[in-house]
């Protein structure tokens, strides 16, 4: 690896501006190692999404919950709560990451909103006990909602099963796009962080710019084989942000895998699974 000494040191400033931990994992060779592969105009694209690029490290998990929650009000008309995943049903038998919330979420309703209601949690939609109706309110934990396409089927499947029910969704963090769709089906979001898209929506550079953002980007997926719907991350989502794993609506460069037999060993930044 021959990486020049103002690249590394640029990275070396993207970890301390971030609080990155060098020594976690393989981030930091993997990243001077990508840099290292990279052209000129390349580079100046990756470190302007990297310097952006939000890490959401679990042990932060419960905290920044907890702030999401905090901005929560139960509407006065609500006789209980019940706690359900963001699971389709064909996605019953998966472990998704939304499942992991389900028991700390009624500890943090009852800690930081104080409601005495009773809570109740259930492993899908489909195998609650209880009676629904319109003083039911459905909270539905994620920790990320990204384009809002599984949340949209969520609704559709729970709307189709109980009509229209009350229900709010709370997330660690959210792409704006996701949060708009939702809220034009009548849902709540509330998030922790609340993300824009990466090139798109950034307010400090000009329309040119971003074209030519997004020509480098481009001819960068083709040379390293990265499929087309991922190479703005899936639904052109342009989120920069990796939690538990890494979301397929992030950039597709920051968790794509070079395949067996490929001239160009891409590192694989953040793990998908």
């Amino acid at each position: 690896m021959t990486l020049l000494p103002a690249d590394l040191s640029k990275i070396d400033a993207i970890f301390k501006m971030k609080d990155w931990k060098r020594d976690d994992d393989d981030l930091f060779d993997n990243i001077c190692h990508a840099v290292d592969l990279l052209e000129d105009d390349e580079k100046d694209l990756f470190f302007f999404l990297t310097s952006k690029f939000l890490r959401v490290y679990y042990v932060d998990y419960p905290l920044k919950m907890g702030k999401a929650i905090e901005q929560l009000n139960i509407p006065k008309n609500i006789t209980q709560i019940i706690i359900v995943p963001l699971l389709i049903e064909k996605d019953f038998n998966r472990i998704k990451s939304s499942s992991t919330f389900l028991y700390p979420l009624k500890q943090l309703l009852r800690q930081i909103c104080h409601t005495t209601l009773p809570i109740y949690y259930s492993s899908n939609y489909k195998s609650i006990s209880q009676p629904i109706n319109e003083h039911t309110l459905f909270i539905i934990p994620d920790d990320f909602i990204g384009s809002g396409s599984s949340a949209r089927e969520f609704i559709e499947e729970l709307r189709g099963k109980y009509g229209n029910v009350n229900m709010v969704f709370v997330s660690i963090a959210s792409l704006e796009t996701g949060e708009n769709l939702l809220k034009s089906l009548n849902c709540e979001v509330y998030s922790y962080h609340h993300l824009k898209k990466g090139i798109q929506d950034d307010e400090t550079i000009d329309d040119d710019k971003k074209s030519e953002y997004y020509k480098i980007l481009h001819n960068l997926s083709e040379r390293l084989g990265i499929l087309p719907q991922y190479e703005k991350g899936l639904y052109d989502s342009e989120a920069l942000i990796s939690l538990l794993k890494i979301p397929n609506n992030t950039f597709g460069l920051y968790w794509y895998v070079s395949k067996k037999g490929e001239k160009l060993k891409w590192p694989q930044m953040f793990q998908r699974f």
